[in-house]
């Protein structure tokens, strides 16, 4: 299905105005992050996928910079500004939310997976940077206002698994370019590693972490390879790649990463592109990686949809409830253009930039323990 006609049926569906029906008003300046706080921001610019996390002791954790530069015949219209690159906005919001921090830096950047509205499609147009031989787009923008301490993907340092023959390959234009990035943060001495699947501590707090110790974020999945739930241990749910025909290998949706964030009771799934399998590639259960991460993650209070909310992710997450998934639905088929609240999240939007956003704070916390 293309995304054309996807977003044709979201409407004829009537996904939109339940969302609506669902959500109550609410103020559209949000009040300043303070310690004890977990904020996330799923950024709605309409044109990739990024969320910025501030965690209660203040360390700050981006999720992808994704920049596509197709037409909105596959993608929504950029937002709030079509004459200025997403990834200025990007860092350009997240500075103003760390602000109450005096915070000017991102202690991790992750890639989900090698994609364009992931990372950041390049053009000949993007300005070239001053610190490599790479462009100024997606992540690599965001990178120069606000840097970045440590980035994490899914592929480093060589980003050979798996070998595809695609538009979306390893030779692509927008991979090059990020990989000139990876190559110049080498150079400059600059932390670069591979996600560790079943890890609950390469990501971790770093300003205060012993004021709380009750946050965590898990390494769930990647490059089908699954955490077990016991200790860090993981197992492989691809097969290998030798008793597999070229044209069959696991394709970069599939390898994304999936992480689960926990604070108190209150849990976060995120997952990437991940497909659920339940669509027209189903017809071999190992491609199923959506159900196998939604095992290892549990329940959750918050899932974000995987894949931008395409028909075939989260057939499987059946923990998440169904209010949750349409405000997720929302946020990956159209700019969120006013402020709503529901359930614990509140969505907040201003003139010059919109995101949706979530908040668990200590003083709500008794809920949930």
């Amino acid at each position: 299905m293309n995304r054309r006609r996807f977003l044709q049926l979201a409407s004829a569906m009537g996904l939109y105005s339940s969302v609506r029906g669902f959500a109550q008003a609410a103020s559209p300046t949000l009040e300043p992050w303070q310690p004890g706080m977990l904020d996330i921001h799923p950024l709605a610019y309409g044109r990739g996928n990024s969320t910025f996390i501030f965690c209660p002791d203040g360390t700050t954790f981006l999720i992808d910079a994704g920049v596509t530069k197709d037409s909105t015949k596959v993608s929504c219209a950029q937002k709030p500004d079509p004459h200025v690159r997403p990834g200025e906005w990007i860092p350009s919001y997240a500075l103003r939310q760390m602000k109450p921090a005096g915070r000017k830096e991102l202690d991790y950047a992750l890639i989900t997976h090698i994609h364009p509205d992931h990372l950041g499609d390049v053009s000949v147009g993007d300005p070239s940077s001053p610190k490599g031989d790479y462009r100024l787009t997606g992540l690599m923008d965001v990178d120069a206002p606000v840097p970045i301490r440590k980035l994490i993907d899914r592929g480093f340092p060589d980003y050979s698994y798996p070998a595809l023959d695609s538009p979306f390959s390893t030779s692509a234009p927008f991979a090059l370019n990020y990989f000139g990035y990876v190559k110049s943060r080498q150079s400059l001495g600059e932390s670069t590693e591979r996600i560790k699947v079943g890890s609950s501590t390469q990501i971790r707090l770093l300003q205060h972490p012993d004021r709380y110790n009750n946050l965590s974020v898990r390494n769930l999945a990647a490059n089908g390879e699954v955490w077990t739930g016991v200790g860090e241990q993981t197992h492989n749910t691809f097969p290998d790649l030798k008793d597999l025909r070229k044209q069959d290998y696991p394709n970069e949706n599939m390898c994304s990463i999936a992480l689960r964030l926990s604070y108190g009771k209150f849990d976060y799934f995120t997952g990437g592109d991940l497909p659920s399998g339940t669509g027209e590639e189903s017809a071999e259960s190992w491609r199923d990686i959506e159900l196998a991460a939604a095992k290892a993650a549990g329940s959750a209070e918050v899932a974000v949809v995987d894949h931008h909310a395409y028909l075939e992710p989260s057939g499987r997450i059946s923990s998440v409830s169904f209010a949750l998934r349409l405000l997720s639905f929302r946020l990956g088929t159209s700019p969120i253009r006013q402020p709503y609240r529901c359930a614990g999240c509140s969505v907040a939007s201003s003139i010059r930039e919109t995101a949706i956003f979530l908040r668990h704070a200590r003083s709500r916390r008794t809920e949930f323990q």
